[in-house]
């Protein structure tokens, strides 16, 4: 997966910054939706947060920002969770989230892209939640 600018400026989820803050309480809410694989809208997120939807952007770079160093130490891709979360009108995630998401794509590609990915997140935290027992 190609990096964004969103997560090159991002930092990781430790701290005490107001997006590290948000990123440990959104974190939680995303594998939940994950393990119901369910997407989440981005005001639905924002409103379970107490944050606007817009505000959600540095948040989920953080969430990425960490899921990429546990990926370099863990030697393993780690799919974006963050693609949970989804435009209410299009249900796709921002292009600054899932990053193959040209805008030379049509619906129906980036559609399948999102799918693809999110099929990731699933069969991952399904492993996980499998090797946790």
């Amino acid at each position: 997966m190609l990096e964004h600018r969103t997560s090159l400026v991002a930092t990781s989820i430790s701290g005490n910054s107001l997006s590290q803050t948000r990123a440990r309480a959104i974190l939680p809410i995303l594998v939940r939706q994950a393990m119901a694989r369910q997407k989440i809208p981005y005001g639905k997120l924002g409103e379970e947060v107490g944050v606007h939807h817009r505000a959600l952007r540095y948040p989920l770079g953080c969430i990425r920002k960490i899921l990429d160093e546990l990926s370099e130490q863990w030697r393993e891709d780690i799919p974006s969770i963050q693609g949970i979360v989804v435009n209410q009108d299009t249900d796709l995630p921002g292009d600054s989230v899932i990053f193959l998401l040209n805008r030379e794509l049509n619906p129906r590609e980036k559609e399948a892209i999102v799918e693809a990915e999110l099929r990731s997140v699933y069969i991952f935290l399904g492993v996980i939640s499998i090797a946790a027992k």
